[in-house]
């Protein structure tokens, strides 16, 4: 229910947003890039690896379709002699399907843009959680294995996004803070995502 009220409210700003912004503007990106994140289910660390386009419907507003690639880092521990039975790390791969609305708040004189999007998100991914040590028949301290986890499941991406025009003037640089929500938890995932953009159409 609240997601169904924060994509209501979303469509009547965009709404508006359409209104009064009236200068036509037609940009085209396609930006590529990568950073750090963070499962926040269960706290695993992780990098992700980010693509999406910035459709410009007018000066202050776009349509951002993404595809978002997260892998946890969180590897398990080396044996070592002092160490016989490292604790195993929990695991998460993810990949995020998104299409948020865009409107930049803020446009800054030395050219730096601030802009907030919104948008639904459909998340797919495996999570494999250690489950920890247990005895055998001999009384041997063995691993009990990972619990498997399939998650299919839409929520809601909320992005701030800092940009700015480089030397080239067909070059564009990004500093994204991306946060999604799924099945009633927001926070799912968290990352800081650097990227270049290409102009395709101006």
């Amino acid at each position: 229910m609240k997601i169904k009220l924060l994509l209501a409210s979303l469509v009547i700003v965009i709404a508006t947003l359409s209104n009064v912004h009236a200068q036509s503007k037609s940009d085209i990106y396609y930006n590529i890039g990568g950073g750090i994140g963070v499962e926040g289910n269960m706290g695993i660390p992780g990098i992700n690896i980010s693509n999406d386009l910035n459709y410009y419907l007018n000066k202050s507003l776009s349509l951002n379709p993404s595809l978002i690639f997260f892998q946890s880092t969180d590897f398990s521990e080396r044996k070592t002699a002092s160490n016989p039975y490292p604790e195993l790390a929990d695991k998460s791969t993810a990949l995020l399907m998104n299409f948020a609305f865009q409107a930049d708040l803020l446009n800054t004189n030395n050219g730096l843009d601030v802009g907030l999007a919104a948008g639904p998100s459909y998340h797919y991914g495996v999570d494999n959680y250690f489950r920890g040590y247990g005895n055998d028949e001999h009384n041997v301290l063995v691993s009990n294995g990972y619990q498997r986890i399939s998650r299919s499941q839409i929520g809601l991406l909320t992005q701030l996004s800092f940009d700015w025009i480089g030397n080239q003037a067909n070059r564009k640089q990004s500093i994204d803070l991306s946060v999604t929500g799924y099945d009633g938890y927001y926070g799912w995932h968290a990352m800081l995502t650097y990227k270049v953009g290409f102009l395709l159409k101006k």
